[in-house]
């Protein structure tokens, strides 16, 4: 008789105790401060995805990842020079080209046939898109030449920096109708171009490698150019150069060693 009662109290504690594990490990536990909290992937909603913000549709001829900043100075601009413009941009949303066609009401006072007027009207619109395009204050553009004929104009403007141009890169073309409308404009122009300026090679020695980079019978010959130029081939890679022209040959001499770095006969185009 007390083997089976001591069976019997030896087989509830059994219960018990398997009856207190089994709602230790059940029950709800408190979560650390400041840990995650735990999501069930079965009753958790769905993650919405976020598209443009709410009331600013989105510019069709500006890609969706850039910043409202850059799309909302898009929109100024084509507030001011035409709603049809259409602008070509950089996959980081910088402004590479914009077209539009002729037609509209020339500016106050504007003349299609005096270059001044013409020249002052492209410089306002790149004041106008400077932010889109990336021009900076300390790499400024300036005129190299124009084309006036009346029904059309064509402006050509230069990157420099510390006073050098900025080469091969670095052109703005600006294109007007006739009544100043715009109608288009090219650019490549490199944004945050940093960049040492010296060299200390003499300008005679660099005429003498640019020289003896080229065929016997042609070193001779007469020698144009000789300009202080900032080379920069990709970004990141700026160098102070020379540039000659020898038998319609263009060399860009390194303003520092000497290098060659470029050499094209330019006869061909």
């Amino acid at each position: 008789m007390k083997l089976n009662r001591g069976r019997l109290i030896f087989g509830l504690l059994i219960i018990a105790a398997g009856l207190a594990l089994w709602m230790a490990l059940s029950w709800p536990r408190p979560s650390l401060p400041g840990a995650p909290a735990e999501v069930d992937p079965i009753r958790s909603p769905v993650a919405v995805q976020v598209g443009a913000p709410v009331g600013v549709p989105p510019a069709a001829s500006l890609p969706d990842r850039s910043p409202l900043r850059e799309r909302a100075s898009w929109e100024r601009f084509q507030e001011r020079y035409g709603k049809a413009l259409k602008g070509e941009f950089s996959r980081e949303g910088r402004l590479l080209s914009v077209r539009g066609a002729p037609g509209g009401s020339a500016p106050p006072g504007y003349s299609a046939d005096d270059p001044g007027q013409v020249i002052q009207r492209t410089k306002a619109v790149l004041g106008d898109a400077a932010e889109l395009l990336g021009l900076e204050s300390r790499s400024p553009v300036e005129v190299t030449a124009s084309k006036v004929n009346g029904s059309s104009a064509q402006v050509y403007f230069q990157q420099t920096f510390d006073g050098l141009p900025v080469l091969p890169y670095g052109k703005v073309v600006v294109d007007l109708g006739p009544a100043g409308e715009l109608v288009g404009i090219d650019s490549d122009y490199i944004p945050a171009l940093t960049a040492s300026t010296l060299g200390g090679l003499a300008v005679e020695e660099a005429v003498r490698r640019a020289r003896s980079a080229l065929p016997p019978e042609l070193r001779e010959r007469k020698i144009e150019g000789g300009q202080r130029i900032l080379w920069v081939p990709e970004p990141g890679a700026a160098q102070p150069a020379f540039e000659f022209l020898i038998a319609g040959r263009q060399l860009v001499v390194d303003a520092r060693d000497g290098r060659i770095l470029f050499l094209k006969d330019r006869r061909e185009h």
